[in-house]
């Protein structure tokens, strides 16, 4: 998404909390002689760290909390492991601006989208977003201090309270609401895994007022 978001020569910042990961990320946009920024930082609403073994190979299921703890006399562990802090996404120094804004957010991280979205809340509130794009995964939410799906659907019920929701792969409204697989009539091969609890499905916002349908090469 970092590289998509270059190419289109949007202003685009990549947030990644595997150091491991970025390398990768960065040769991608010189190779195309692309400008991004690149972060090496969790999206948390109050200040936390995560120990990340960089011995292992960037993982698009990776979770923080799963990170290893390394037995202090093991020199491998102590050797590979790295402490990445959080930052909010309202703190971000290129949303200092007031007039700044977020044309497109993108999350994909794996069960901890509300504590993720709940960094921009600033953001939120000052109408600074456009659309959000992003996966729910109801089945690891415990895993980040969320008591039930019904819990968690319902901050997100609020959070997006006059936004258009809808399901990314069909462009039905999205419930808020656990839904059976075979109620979500998304092709394959999401119809095979279509059930929120075990959560592949993106969901996209768009704010009031705002065209669901962006031209990122034009001005705004």
């Amino acid at each position: 998404w970092t590289v998509l978001g270059a190419f289109f020569t949007c202003r685009t910042i990549g947030i990644e909390p595997q150091p491991q990961c970025l390398p990768p990320v960065r040769m991608a946009l010189d190779y195309n002689e692309l400008s991004a920024r690149t972060i090496n930082a969790l999206l948390a609403p109050i200040p936390t760290t995560a120990t990340i073994d960089t011995s292992k190979p960037c993982f698009g299921g990776f979770q923080p909390n799963e990170a290893p703890h390394p037995h202090p006399h093991s020199q491998r562990g102590s050797r590979h492991a790295q402490v990445v802090r959080s930052l909010r996404l309202d703190d971000l120094d290129e949303l200092k601006d007031p007039n700044a804004h977020i044309a497109l957010w993108h999350l994909d991280v794996e069960g901890a989208e509300i504590p993720v979205l709940r960094s921009a809340a600033k953001l939120f509130a000052e109408r600074r977003i456009d659309r959000v794009l992003f996966e729910v995964t109801l089945k690891r939410w415990g895993q980040f201090g969320i008591g039930s799906k019904k819990e968690g659907l319902d901050e997100l019920r609020r959070l997006f309270s006059g936004w258009t929701c809808t399901w990314a792969c069909n462009g039905r409204p999205f419930p808020w609401v656990p839904v059976p697989r075979h109620h979500v009539y998304c092709g394959r091969p999401w119809n095979i895994h279509s059930d929120l609890g075990w959560g592949l499905f993106d969901v996209f916002c768009v704010a009031p007022g705002v065209d669901p349908l962006w031209n990122a090469t034009a001005a705004r």
